[in-house]
């Protein structure tokens, strides 16, 4: 709708995961003409140099395979909104099924999905 287009995401793995999602924006869109949403809450979006990142933070080890929608919508014109789904599962498949990327960083990424099903598995012996 005029606003930009979901340009790639990354990872960080410390204390807590958090998924960085980076946005280009159309020419002549500033951050502060936007408002971003993750699902229903409003998040601010950190300009990275050309892009905008928003970050999907403090994501459990049991919602490592869920789906995060980002709305992004204008607001001089709330009738521009354009929204895309990201996960943690779609930046690792984007890793594991690249040449460029380094082997300690694929056997990382399996290592995160193999904790992700541990986990689900221990939470639904607690059910």
């Amino acid at each position: 709708d005029g606003l930009g287009t979901f340009t790639s995401a990354n990872l960080v793995l410390k204390s807590e995961t958090t998924l960085n999602v980076y946005f280009t924006p159309a020419d002549g869109i500033m951050a502060d003409m936007l408002t971003f949403k993750v699902g229903d809450e409003e998040v601010e979006a950190t300009e990275v140099g050309q892009y905008f990142m928003i970050s999907v933070t403090d994501i459990a080890a049991d919602k490592l395979d869920d789906t995060f929608e980002i709305t992004v919508t204008s607001k001089t014109d709330n009738t521009k909104t354009g929204t895309f789904a990201v996960s943690v599962y779609s930046y690792c498949y984007s890793v594991l099924t690249s040449n460029a990327q380094t082997d300690a960083l694929k056997d990382t990424l399996r290592a995160l999905h193999l904790y992700n099903v541990a986990t689900q598995s221990y939470i639904d012996s607690l059910n």
